[in-house]
């Protein structure tokens, strides 16, 4: 509950007064698509189309198909380099470190690049600016390197 009330802090310091009512919407939709799936799960054989429900109703029904498979979903090893975009502030009470569990599964360079505020934010002004900057600089940074190794593997082959 603590984690849930500084992150609905956060977003209303972040999208103001409206987002009150955006979120207070957002809950009666995903009330009403529950109990729609639930009726459909009960009444049916549990697989309940999508034709012609709602959005939430559709999300929904998505977010429960995720969590079902992310529970089961083991992550092998990566070979290749990674870069990860984590978010500057974490929930309170998460214990996560710099690089959010994936150093377990990756076998190639790791770099790891901190983008302020927090996940649900980190995709609106002002973070989302610094998330583009960040991004657009790496992948210079790769098309450099990339023509640099190119020029030299060129004048080798000479």
């Amino acid at each position: 509950a603590a984690k849930r009330f500084d992150l609905e802090r956060e977003n209303l310091l972040y999208r103001g007064k409206g987002y009150v009512r955006e979120r207070g919407r957002r809950l009666v939709d995903i009330a009403v698509a529950r109990t729609q799936i639930a009726v459909h799960g009960f009444s049916g054989n549990g697989q309940a189309h999508a034709d012609g429900r709602s959005t939430p109703y559709i999300l929904e029904s998505l977010a429960i198909e995720h969590d079902r498979i992310f529970d089961k979903y083991r992550p092998g090893p990566y070979s290749g380099d990674v870069l990860l975009f984590r978010a500057e502030k974490q929930l309170r009470g998460l214990v996560a470190g710099p690089a959010l569990g994936w150093n377990d599964v990756i076998d190639g360079h790791l770099d790891v690049c901190e983008i302020p505020g927090h996940q649900q934010n980190i995709l609106l002004e002002p973070n989302v600016s610094r998330l583009a900057g960040e991004l657009e600089a790496r992948l210079r940074e790769l098309q450099t390197a990339r023509t640099h190794s190119e020029r030299t593997l060129s004048a080798s082959s000479v």
